[in-house]
């Protein structure tokens, strides 16, 4: 009965101090809802990715080859024991009167990899009909119109209907649809047509899924593990195709030629058999007009007549031979480029793309791990916040209950019987608050990153599902900041008599504080300043922890606004103050008059350098192999204009010609020193060996620059450009994509790549961490409140007899609340510039956990980040101030004053 009544008496104390019961939820579920939320976010967003690739089943591998593919590969590949292989025909179709470029695939009914999602209408049926990407209805297509694929090489079919607007995925991405060699070198969207219709003989790409990564997480590490493997196996068994390819390919082409070779052979016996007849009656001609003197001028005239036609069916004879001997030498001539042609066949090279490969996969799985990054570092520290000032409001609210404890003790309580308010309370806190945090966290902070940024993917549906490391994470540590925090005072405070316990504690005394030194200062404050000053260095604790909760939440808004300054920062360190070039043309093998014709002409075009650039691969046991791009400028005085090159102290480099400067991340990455020596590979693998000379700042990418004289040093080749860089005035997109147009028909152009591109897809990459960054400022806010609210609260309790004597002694209402909130208004100044130094520290080493692989953040926070931050924690203050302001009105001075009697 004793303890039935206790125990009733215990939950109706929670109930009258809900509001401090409700806070310390707050508290906790704001910090269990952040921690949570985002540890799963990324998870979830790979998951839901995962889940859409295996039920669309998209291939786990692609080959491509550049001589084409043939039923040999396919036969070859299929006899992989794990494999499951399905072909198809692709190309690039440039419509030049649209001026677009369409993606063009087979569509076969029969097979199951990479199915397509039906956004509207339906799927090919007759060999007529085809469907577009979605994003050609962006474009203005419907269904029922009438299409045309005018590719006679590639397609029996030329005019098409549109029943249907579909994705794939095969492209992630809604944005981007890849780059080629025609037309503009931009691909605007996909189309696929029946493969019935295809008329070659040669396949375009072979699709493979694999048995052992059925179900796996494609973004997992043991997807990857077991991918690299399967790959591996795969180049194992097509080591062998480029060789044989490349004879496949001779072999063709010296089939094709026989014929006319045999042609050729067989017109030179006939001209050289008609060259003999042919001088045979020349010579019996002239003789038959020396024997016309002899003859009788009668006879003379009829034989003169006859030599004459002879003599016309000669030259007619002659003629022919003439047309036949250069029919012959065309002929001759096309069997020579034949041979030539045959004779400059390069092997053919094999690819093998992973699903990384694809548009738009690798850009999703970088969002989630910056989000997991981020997770490891913002979501913690706010974490630790909340249970910091969980730990001070329990551990306050015991030793308020002093007096009830000493009560307890003397009416024979136990000590387990005292504890069991105090755990109770601390335990309902802790559970409530965490399982309001974990399920809000988990269901709404996913879903909330997942649809913002599903206007950039295709993913469909978010598969959210509970992450049980980080939430047994956050309740074992908010049970030890509740339960902890009370068995921690309780062991102190049932140790004590009970007539020391019902004694309250004596007040701290007071002590001439360092402002009163300063007399002419000090003696300008007001007794009410001066009785402030003088509480804040009387409870020191409180005012630490005040000034650590405000600072600590300030410092995660401004961190909030740092790491989105700092992401976005990339771009605007990388492009213009060191890229400081426009656009590179990538060049076929050949001469480039016609190009350089064109950039001469081309008024948006200021200055172009003649480069090489090459991509070589960097490789380190225990270190992922990275690309990196050659960049070798023929003209070192003007490469100066188109890239500045500074050093980590901000000194400018010059390129020199006994060794390479080298990009800021692969010399972190490789632990690569000045003087070191490197060895890159290129795409042959060939070794070429480096000294680092300098290394350059630089943000984004990986690159290696050199001169030319010691590109043919490390080399030994001749210096022989396949490239230039182009420096330009701003032009818009459909100027970058007419000059990128007129270079690729120039047949001279590989492909025009505009940074301008670049830079849209990297902000737009920076872009999707938005809705995390939005969610880490409201909830960096909403603490900040709360915490404020809490640590005002606890104040007010523990000084209720202090305040209540400056009322009874005829403080005015106003006074008395300035008497609390002039404290709060020092613990928000002191907090929000301590803040402001955890902030630029917290952004920092977030920034340093979100970096990748080749690319660097700069620490970068711009003022406004420091300015909302503070005016909200001044706003928050504010609000404090009012709530307190009626709830010290309403004190009861009386009982408050005789509580302890």
């Amino acid at each position: 009965m004793k303890n039935k009544t206790y125990l009733k008496a215990s939950f109706r104390e929670i109930w009258q101090s809900r509001g401090r019961f409700i806070a310390i939820i707050l508290i906790i579920l704001l910090g269990t809802l952040l921690f949570v939320g985002v540890k799963t976010t990324g998870p979830v967003l790979n998951t839901s990715g995962s889940d859409y690739l295996e039920k669309q089943n998209l291939s786990d591998l692609q080959i491509i080859s550049t001589g084409g593919l043939t039923e040999k590969d396919e036969a070859l590949a299929k006899e992989l024991s794990n494999a499951e292989v399905e072909s198809g025909y692709q190309f690039y179709y440039a419509d030049d009167e649209k001026g677009e470029v369409v993606h063009v695939f087979s569509y076969d009914e029969t097979q199951k990899q990479n199915q397509l999602v039906l956004e509207k209408g339906r799927l090919p049926k007759a060999a007529n009909e085809l469907v577009l990407d979605s994003a050609a209805e962006k474009e203005g297509y419907q269904i029922g119109d009438t299409y045309t694929i005018d590719e006679a090489d590639q397609l029996d079919t030329k005019e098409y209907k549109v029943v249907g607007f579909v994705s794939s995925p095969l492209f992630i991405s809604n944005k981007d649809r890849g780059m080629t060699n025609v037309g503009d070198g931009n691909v605007d969207y996909f189309a696929y047509a029946p493969i019935k219709n295809f008329t070659s003989d040669i396949l375009g790409v072979l699709y493979i899924t694999f048995d052992n990564v059925k179900g796996l997480n494609t973004y997992g590490t043991e997807y990857k593990d077991l991918m690299q493997k399967n790959q591996e196996l795969v180049e194992a068994q097509f080591a062998d195709r480029s060789k044989e390819r490349l004879a496949e390919l001779k072999a063709m082409i010296e089939d094709e030629i026989a014929p006319a070779k045999k042609e050729v052979a067989d017109g030179q016996t006939q001209i050289a058999d008609a060259k003999e007849q042919l001088t045979a009656a020349k010579q019996e001609l002239d003789t038959n007009r020396d024997m016309l003197a002899q003859l009788p001028e009668a006879q003379a005239a009829a034989a003169i007549a006859q030599l004459d036609e002879a003599q016309k069916e000669l030259d007619t004879s002659k003629q022919e031979l003439t047309d036949q001997e250069t029919k012959l030498e065309e002929a001759e001539t096309e069997i020579s480029d034949a041979e030539k042609e045959m004779a400059e066949l390069k092997t053919p090279t094999y690819l093998f793309n992973q699903r990384t490969e694809n548009i738009g996969f690798q850009d999703y799985g970088d969002l989630s791990d910056r989000i997991a990054a981020i997770a490891n570092v913002f979501p913690v520290f706010f974490f630790f916040i909340a249970a910091l000032i969980t730990f001070t409001t329990m551990t306050r609210m015991v030793e308020e209950n002093r007096k009830e404890i000493g009560t307890l003790k003397a009416l024979g309580y136990s000590r387990y019987e005292i504890s069991q308010k105090y755990v109770i309370y601390a335990v309902l806190a802790a559970v409530i608050g965490v399982a309001l945090g974990v399920v809000i966290g988990t269901n709404t902070i996913p879903r909330i990153v997942f649809e913002l940024s599903s206007d950039q993917y295709n993913f469909k549906q978010v598969s959210v599902f509970y992450e049980w490391v980080p939430i047994i994470q956050a309740g074992t540590a908010f049970l030890f900041a509740t339960l902890g925090s009370v068995i921690l005072v309780l062991i102190k405070e049932l140790t004590e008599k009970p007539s020391a316990l019902l004694q309250p504690k004596a007040p701290k005394p007071g002590k001439r504080i360092f402002l009163e030194y300063i007399t002419p200062l000090w003696s300008r404050l007001s007794f009410n300043q001066k009785v402030s000053y003088r509480n804040l260095f009387r409870y020191k604790s409180r005012m630490i922890m005040a000034i650590i909760g405000i600072a600590g939440c300030t410092g995660l808004m401004v961190a909030g606004f740092g790491i989105k300054n700092s992401l976005e920062a990339v771009t605007d360190k990388q492009f213009g103050p060191i890229i400081d070039y426009q656009a590179v043309v990538t060049m076929d093998d050949g001469t480039f008059d016609k190009t350089e014709e064109i950039l001469e002409k081309d008024s948006k075009v200021k200055q172009s350098l003649s480069v090489i650039n090459e991509v070589l691969e960097l490789k380190k046991a225990g270190q992922a192999t990275q690309s990196v791009t050659m960049t070798v400028p023929d003209n070192m005085q003007d490469f100066s204009d188109y890239l500045h090159l500074n050093s980590l102290k901000g000194k400018t480099i010059q390129l020199s010609n006994d060794g390479a400067v080298i990009s800021e991340k692969l010399a972190a990455l490789f632990d690569i020193k000045v003087g070191d020596e490197l060895i890159f590979y290129d795409e042959d693998q060939n070794e070429i060996k480096m000294k680092v000379h300098a290394i350059a700042e630089n943000y984004l990418g990986h690159f290696v620059y050199i001169t030319a004289e010691y590109y043919e040093e490390v080399t030994g080749k001749e210096y022989q450009n396949n490239g230039f860089l182009l420096k330009t005035e701003t032009m818009t997109t459909k100027e970058e994509n007419r000059l990128a147009e007129q270079l690729l028909a120039t047949d001279e152009v590989k492909n025009t790549s505009f940074l301008s591109s670049q830079i849209e897809t990297q902000k737009g990459m920076i872009n999707n961490l938005d809705p995390v960054v939005l969610i880490f400022v409201v909830l960096s806010g909403l603490l900040a409140f709360v915490v404020l609210y809490n640590l005002t609260n606890i104040n007010i309790s523990e000084r209720v007899r202090e305040l209540s004597t400056i009322k009874v002694l005829g403080f005015f209402d106003k006074e008395v609340t300035m008497y609390i909130i002039r404290e709060n208004i020092i613990f928000t100044l002191l907090g929000i510039v301590v803040g402001y130094g955890i902030g630029y520290v917290l952004t920092g080493f977030i920034i340093r956990q979100a970096s990748m692989e080749s690319i660097i953040f700069p620490l970068v926070i711009h003022w406004p980040a420091y300015v909302i931050s503070a005016v909200l924690t001044i706003t928050f203050t504010i609000i404090v101030m009012l709530v307190t302001h009626f709830k010290l009105k309403h004190i009861d001075m009386i009982d408050s004053l005789k509580a302890n009697e």
